[in-house]
């Protein structure tokens, strides 16, 4: 079911995901403003975040949506350091897509969020976990 992400399990395994692009060539004058910090991002890291709006998408029963709703379920909230510390080998699917959502989430208002959690293992370690589901299923 969740081999959509699980099949970049293997990828999954550097320490770099992206690096942050400062401008150091404008003076942030009216006429050359300065651009703002972003990072850029390895490949996988964008076929990841698409691959998780795909599933979204695909797969409404799982309500992503509404994944602070599922977050809280589980008694966490939608903070980086609530979903990056808790253990998931007992997670269903659901609740580790909803984690995985709301890193993305997260992304777009605090930006290299999504380079912490590529970095520190979590996004690694979700996706393993969406595998041992798949497997436990097939057996």
């Amino acid at each position: 079911m969740y081999e959509t992400l699980t099949k970049y399990l293997p990828e999954l395994t550097k320490t770099k995901y992206g690096s942050w692009v400062l401008d150091t060539t404008n003076d942030g004058l009216l006429a050359h403003p300065k651009h703002f910090p972003f990072i850029d991002y390895d490949t996988t890291v964008d076929e990841i975040r698409n691959a998780i709006y795909a599933f979204e998408k695909s797969h409404p029963e799982y309500q992503l949506t509404k994944y602070n709703d599922i977050l809280a379920k589980n008694h966490m909230d939608r903070g980086m350091q609530s979903i990056k510390t808790v253990d998931v080998q007992d997670l269903d699917g659901q609740t580790v897509m909803a984690m995985l959502m709301a890193a993305t989430r997260i992304e777009r208002f605090c930006t290299g969020a999504m380079l912490d959690f590529f970095e520190s293992g979590n996004i690694r370690q979700w996706i393993q976990r969406l595998k041992d589901i798949d497997d436990a299923n097939q057996e």
